[in-house]
C-alpha cells in the first residue's frame, strides 16, 4: 500500500492501479472498482481476491481489507467450472 500525500490509498488489482479514500475497502467493492474499469474478467458476483504475493488468503465478498496492510491482489473466478459435453449416440 502507498498513501499519497491527499490522503488516498493505492492498490492493485490484476496489475492495475486503483485508489481508495478510504483505508479499508470491502472486496466486493474492489472487484466491482476493478470491474467498472475492466481490470478484471467475468462477473464480480463470480469473483473473489487473493493476495498477489501467493498467500493462502482468500477473500469473502463482505470481507473489509485494510488496504494500510493489503496492497496488492489477484482475481479468481469462483464460478463452476464448465464442463464439455459429447454429442456422441451409440
Amino acid at each position: 500500500m502507498t498513501m499519497t500525500n491527499d490522503e488516498t490509498y493505492e492498490f492493485q488489482v490484476d496489475g492495475e492501479r486503483f485508489k481508495s479514500e478510504t483505508p479499508k475497502v470491502s472486496v466486493s467493492t474492489i472487484l466491482e472498482m476493478a470491474h467498472e474499469r475492466d481490470a478484471s474478467l467475468g462477473d464480480p458476483a463470480n469473483l473473489t481476491l487473493e493476495d498477489a504475493d501467493g498467500s493462502p488468503r482468500n477473500y469473502r465478498a463482505t470481507d473489509e481489507v485494510d488496504l494500510r496492510n493489503e496492497s496488492a491482489f489477484i482475481t479468481l473466478d469462483r464460478g463452476p467450472t464448465p464442463v464439455a459435453h459429447s454429442d456422441e449416440r451409440s
